[in-house]
């Protein structure tokens, strides 16, 4: 195996002996050329390689003579079987026209050339020798490698995930360690959201080509990643065994939907390809991914109002029915009943069948008198009743205050007497409380750069985003307080030279005179604020900090997080207390 360059392009001869691979210096995905050539300008390329075939090197079957009855042989094989040298020169003829379309960047017309050419082979691609020639075996599998991996890069610029994992498996099956088909599968398989699958295949891009950029970077995103899920699996499992979060079972619902998600996007990547597939057999136009799930939300649609109309006009059958029996019932029922009876069952119905919906007659009202619910307001001992035109007073009990293990009062509504449940939304008033607290943040700190004093000036200066909520639970006699937040605030940092301070030498005091004030912007995000949490936030700044002013402006920001962590803090505590 040769070693790849970044700058330079090298070959890696085939069994068939030709087919150049190139890598760019930056994305293996970028680049237009990044087609599978063969190269017949040059048949001696590589040394001692002189006498092997190349892959589109023809010029053998010139020599070829036209039997007689060759004609006759076809026939006893079949006629739609075309002999293997003119299959791979057609299928050379679409992947050079496959080649030519993509680098105009006509994706469209590439993958139909390379569909056709690999279609050209397939009467032959299932044979092996002694069934055919050595040579012609190599020549089939060298163009059915270039056809399927053009394939593969064609899908991804397209970002036909699922088709590109099948045309680059379809090359490894070939040439097993094939290094773009391997960094193409674990490119598209990191799309698709099956990180291992696409770690294994970038980890043995890496190890047959150690100097490949583009497989290193990608590699780098899928271990990110994983180590992500991993994080978030374990936070998961942990709660089970320790303290159980309300907010686990929301994150395992987005894990589960996204994971739905990239089930139903593959689905529908393979859907898309059989349409394609079918469409052109038939002969239609090809449809991209957009139009085709365009027309198949459009058909789902027709099909679900068809299917509800058809169950409004069963239920406009079956109340039409019900009336029908029902009239019938009712006049059946009439002639058996005397008039005394009909009248007390009139009367029944105009009160109500229910006992607890039936209005009250007056002689009852009065019985009973007004026993609608009353307001208890605090500090109230006593309750008014009215009975008919006499009024009642009843003392109220007040319940003693519920106390916990730890002996602490827990306050419950007037109505909770038990503390079984009860839930106080604390959101608009937390929001207030953080932007109230937050845009007073300030620190003050000083430093020393290149043996120059500097002073740094920090301070928040707005709130630019909170969401989140916070909740007071009492549940079992027990107070919980719970708050999930999500908080970006803007910054600014003022670093500039300490006037006045003496310098030991000439050079320090230019250097000194030249250290220009400057104010730098940016933003610092905290996710995930909840109870006993040590947020370190993520820090984001507007422009480029020289590195002159690099070591200052970090000294600056940890006190300017130190002191936004000890407001978070003092909220958790005064959110307790309320």
């Amino acid at each position: 195996m040769s070693d790849f360059s970044n700058n330079t392009t090298q070959e890696v001869s085939s069994s068939s002996g030709g087919e150049a691979y190139d890598f760019p210096e930056t994305n293996d995905l970028e680049s237009p050329m990044d087609v599978d050539r063969v190269d017949t300008s040059n048949s001696n390329a590589v040394a001692g390689e002189s006498s092997k075939s190349d892959a589109n090197d023809y010029s053998r079957f010139n020599k070829v003579v036209d039997m007689s009855d060759s004609d006759s042989e076809l026939n006893n094989r079949g006629d739609s079987i075309k002999p293997i040298f003119e299959c791979i020169v057609e299928a050379t003829g679409h992947k050079d026209i496959g080649n030519t379309a993509f680098k105009s960047s006509k994706y469209k017309d590439a993958k139909v050339s390379y569909d056709m050419g690999i279609s050209a082979l397939k009467a032959h691609s299932e044979k092996k020798p002694p069934e055919i020639d050595v040579a012609e075996y190599n020549d089939i599998n060298a163009l059915l490698v270039s056809l399927h991996g053009n394939m593969a890069m064609v899908q991804i610029k397209e970002e036909e995930w699922s088709a590109a994992i099948k045309s680059a498996s379809e090359v490894l099956k070939i040439e097993p360690h094939n290094i773009k088909s391997l960094y193409r599968r674990g490119t598209a398989y990191n799309k698709l959201g099956n990180l291992d699958k696409s770690k294994a295949d970038l980890m043995k891009t890496i190890e047959l080509d150690p100097n490949n950029a583009p497989a290193k970077k990608e590699l780098n995103d899928v271990i990110k990643s994983l180590k992500e899920h991993a994080k978030k699996d374990k936070a998961v499992y942990s709660s089970i065994f320790t303290k159980t979060s309300m907010y686990d079972d929301k994150e395992r619902e987005r894990e589960e939907k996204k994971r739905k998600e990239a089930r139903d996007r593959e689905i529908e990547q393979d859907e898309w390809t059989k349409s394609k597939i079918s469409r052109r057999e038939q002969g239609l136009e090809e449809q991209t991914f957009d139009q085709w799930k365009e027309e198949k939300e459009k058909a789902q649609k027709a099909i679900e109002e068809a299917r509800k109309e058809t169950e409004r006009q069963k239920e406009k059958e079956a109340r039409k029915q019900r009336k029908k029996e029902e009239k019938t019932h009712s006049s059946s029922n009439d002639e058996e009943y005397d008039e005394e009876e009909s009248k007390i069952i009139s009367e029944t119905a105009k009160k109500g069948y229910c006992y607890f919906n039936r209005k009250l007659a007056a002689e009852e009202q009065s019985l009973i008198g007004d026993i609608s619910p009353k307001t208890v307001h605090k500090g109230s001992t006593t309750s008014e009743t009215t009975v008919g035109s006499q009024s009642h007073t009843t003392p109220i009990t007040t319940p003693s205050p519920i106390t916990n293990n730890d002996s602490k009062v827990i306050s419950a509504s007037s109505w909770n007497h038990a503390g079984t449940w009860e839930e106080r939304d604390l959101t608009n008033r937390s929001h207030d409380w953080f932007k109230s607290k937050l845009t007073v943040v300030e620190i003050t700190c000083e430093d020393i750069t290149e043996d120059i004093p500097v002073k740094c000036l920090g301070k928040v200066i707005k709130v630019d985003s909170i969401d989140g909520d916070a909740q007071i639970v009492l549940a079992r006699q027990k107070k919980r307080h719970i708050f999930d937040f999500n908080i970006t605030v803007d910054y600014e940092v003022t670093i500039e030279p300490v006037v006045g301070v003496n310098n030991q030498s000439e050079e320090t005091d230019v250097t000194h005179t030249a250290l220009k004030t400057k104010t730098f912007l940016g933003s610092l995000k905290y996710a995930d604020i909840t109870p006993n949490s040590h947020v370190n936030g993520h820090i984001s700044v507007k422009k480029t900090i020289p590195s002159t002013y690099k070591k200052p402006f970090e000294t600056a920001i940890n006190k300017l997080k130190e002191a936004i962590q000890v407001q978070i803090e003092m909220f958790e505590i005064e959110f307790k207390n309320m």
